[in-house]
């Protein structure tokens, strides 16, 4: 599963690629969106022989070419996986949990994690459709998703706006004040919902 990649001499190698991938909260969710598989399958497939689908060894080499090779945190990562990389890192502590207490104490400690956290991203929301709703995807699913597509967003405008300011200016003033009325008109909206004390 290893072949050079054009102006590098990093090989790509389809199992290490998956795990830093797996383990960045960004492009696990564009792998994921995109693929819905289970990363063990994954490996299973890969370690069995039978390999992923064509597509999806495809997008897993272009995100290992366009992105991990291009950011040098991720790539560090991929290099420090050696020539023989765990298929399947040990981050796993439900199989070891769940035997000992099933309700009592696994379900509790899973809620109050993400409590204690204020963080529920793409994937811990995924995970909770899965293991509690079966399947099915509830209103608060497809609100959690948003709120993380607006995450993105904002984070995009942040470093846009760096740039605009001490790098090079792109924006014209009438776009800066599309992006102000924007922000301006959700946070309108938003407001009595998130305070609703301040009506």
């Amino acid at each position: 599963m290893e072949t050079k990649t054009e102006n590098t001499e990093i090989k790509f190698n389809l199992t290490k690629a998956l795990i830093v991938i797996e383990r960045d909260e960004d492009l696990n969710d564009m792998f994921r969106s995109k693929y819905g598989t289970d990363y063990k399958m994954c490996h299973a497939l890969i370690n069995s022989g039978t390999g992923l689908k064509k597509e999806a060894e495809v997008y897993v080499k272009a995100l290992f070419e366009g992105v991990i090779l291009e950011k040098k945190v991720l790539r560090n990562k991929y290099l420090s996986l050696g020539d023989e990389p765990i298929a399947e890192p040990k981050v796993e502590a439900e199989p070891i949990a769940e035997p000992k207490v099933e309700v009592k104490e696994e379900a509790p400690k899973k809620e109050r994690k993400v409590i204690d956290k204020m963080r529920w991203g793409i994937k811990a929301i995924a995970k909770d459709i899965v293991d509690n709703f079966n399947g099915e995807s509830k209103q608060i699913h497809r609100t959690g998703k948003m709120v993380q597509e607006l995450k993105k967003v904002f984070i995009r405008l942040e470093q846009r706006t760096w740039k605009e300011r001490y790098k090079t200016e792109t924006l014209t003033d009438d776009q800066l004040r599309q992006i102000s009325g924007a922000v301006e008109t959700f946070n309108k909206k938003i407001e009595s919902i998130i305070n609703p004390k301040n009506k």
